[in-house]
């Protein structure tokens, strides 16, 4: 993980599941031909590990208003660090969470919502930070549309 920012996780607090810890995806990985495109367009992933149906929706969302310029924040930095919509890592460990509690079946929008809101804590931890000390990370404003309703953990 050294050359990795950040790690995240999602939890179910009432069943206890914990999703697969992931990393942002490098550079490398964004390439037209890397391992975002393969994700994002399904393309020879394992079934486990494709985009959860309620996630897509959410990721469909979270990107149409990154493209729109629909972003809304006092802080113009935090728009630039997002990126395109689905680089971080929120969106693979919520979508592996999200495969955990119900397959590959499709929720309906409410109740995903209400067990996002109810339910899932939220982890990031900024594994290269400059003090050299890794610290609790907040999500980019893309990421935060992306999980709206889920509560972060913010202990250091």
């Amino acid at each position: 993980l050294k050359h990795k920012q950040v790690v995240v996780a999602f939890a179910d607090q009432n069943t206890g599941t914990v999703s697969d810890a992931f990393t942002n995806f490098t550079k490398l990985e964004r390439k037209p031909s890397g391992n975002f495109k393969k994700w994002v367009d399904d393309i020879a992933v394992p079934d486990d590990q494709k985009m959860h149906k309620n996630i897509r929706e959410r990721f469909d969302f979270a990107d149409k208003k990154h493209k729109n310029k629909e972003l809304v924040t006092d802080d113009a930095f935090d728009i630039k660090r997002s990126g395109e919509a689905g680089f971080h890592a929120e969106y693979r460990a919520l979508s592996d969470l999200a495969h955990a509690k119900w397959g590959d079946t499709y929720v309906d929008p409410y109740i995903f919502d209400m067990w996002l809101k109810n339910d899932v804590v939220g982890y990031i931890r900024k594994i290269r930070h400059k003090s050299g000390v890794p610290k609790v990370q907040a999500c980019c404003i893309n990421c935060d549309y992306f999980t709206e309703g889920v509560t972060y953990m913010r202990i250091n």
